[in-house]
């Protein structure tokens, strides 16, 4: 009788275990200089190496799991492109930036910028305004138009003209 108890308290502890996620996914956390492992590679810029446990993207230095090489190979350090301001509230959540594109914190918005010289494709559209607590939350652009931040809230421009369609 015992045996069978042990067994069948067994099995209700392994089920009440199965949350349903995915445990290929990796989780995030802060991980100690000694359990580091993996380098930058020019096209892991923007996530997780290809060879280990730490990140090369912006947001390493929050958790605290950047790869040592992060700066020299990938051509910034996290975050040297944000300007400062602080993030609204209205924005949308971090996009995610094509190759060679890291994510920054310009204007009060996360939006993709060249790590080298942190210009955002598209910044000539923007005039000198700073996102506006006014404003509603940034559009989703149509296929062809940019974002572009102009008399402090974001529109959806013409790359060539910087004009609003009509």
């Amino acid at each position: 009788m015992r045996s069978t108890t042990a067994i069948l308290s067994t099995a209700f502890l392994l089920g009440a275990c199965d949350d349903g996620k995915d445990i290929s996914e990796p989780t995030r956390h802060a991980i100690g200089k000694a359990d580091k492992a993996g380098s930058c590679a020019v096209d892991d810029c923007g996530g997780q190496a290809a060879d280990g446990n730490c990140f090369c993207d912006t947001d390493c230095v929050e958790w605290g799991d950047c790869c040592d090489n992060v700066e020299p190979v990938c051509k910034a350090p996290p975050q040297a492109c944000d300007d400062g301001t602080a993030r609204s509230l209205l924005c949308d959540t971090p996009p995610v930036c094509a190759a060679g594109l890291v994510t920054a914190v310009q204007k009060g918005c996360p939006r993709c910028v060249d790590p080298e010289s942190c210009a955002a494709p598209g910044a000539e559209c923007d005039d000198e305004s700073t996102h506006s607590p006014y404003c509603d939350t940034p559009p989703v652009c149509a296929e062809g138009l940019l974002k572009a931040l102009q008399r402090g809230c974001f529109a959806c421009v013409d790359p060539q003209t910087c004009a609003a369609p009509n």
